[in-house]
């Protein structure tokens, strides 16, 4: 079974918030979803370090999947979650920041997904940062698995363009220097790829959604008569 990209919905972002909620919106399936991932960049305007984010979906707590991936010096975070067999239906995604006066600001995206496994969430991830005009990641995969690159550069006024083939590109509310593609994998080894003008520091935290039952040892039995 391959992963099916479900739905997409973005927070509207946020803006000097102190220690609590920073974004919610409600977030609303097409199908019955089998995964949500839920990405957040948040950045301390003040230069406190060591934000600490949390997500719920649903009400559900969702745990930081192998990614939470400090940018802009000490003073960013940015991050992708990963829930599995999440609730139906439309459901509220809240993003809160759990240390105090932080006077953050940032933006969220969540996506659902059907076919899924309902064990693991994620088969890879794959941080990693550069600078130049071409943003790039690779990493292993597997045939009928979702690809999720989210990527984020230094300034704010950068422009993140030009998704890789088969990506489908969505840049995040009022931020055009942050944006998540996604794309259906093919193989065992990925690279996502996007644009970036001009030239600066960029972030990539890329994200394999494991199929259900993809991936793993086949057992045949030989039955002799």
């Amino acid at each position: 079974m391959s992963v099916v990209f479900d739905a997409k919905s973005q927070a509207a972002g946020w803006s000097g918030a102190a220690s609590g909620v920073l974004g919610t919106w409600n977030h609303t399936p097409t199908g019955t979803p089998t995964g949500i991932i839920v990405g957040v960049v948040n950045y301390n305007g003040f230069g406190a370090s060591g934000v600490t984010i949390s997500v719920t979906y649903g009400g559900t707590s969702m745990g930081v999947a192998a990614i939470n991936q400090t940018t802009y010096g000490v003073n960013g975070t940015f991050s992708i979650f990963g829930l599995v067999n999440p609730a139906s239906g439309t459901q509220s995604v809240v993003v809160t920041s759990v240390d105090g006066n932080q006077g953050d600001y940032g933006s969220a995206f969540a996506i659902s997904v059907t076919g899924s496994d309902l064990t693991t969430i994620f088969r890879n991830t794959s941080p990693t940062t550069n600078t130049g005009t071409s943003i790039s990641n690779g990493f292993s995969s597997a045939s009928g698995d979702l690809l999720i690159d989210f990527v984020t550069a230094a300034t704010g006024t950068d422009t993140i363009s030009s998704p890789g083939a088969g990506q489908t590109l969505t840049q995040l509310t009022g931020n055009p220097a942050t944006a998540f593609s996604y794309a259906s994998s093919s193989g065992s080894s990925v690279t996502m790829t996007e644009a970036l003008s001009p030239s600066d520091q960029w972030w990539s935290n890329a994200v394999s959604v494991k199929s259900a039952g993809g991936g793993g040892t086949t057992k045949v039995l030989i039955l002799a008569h």
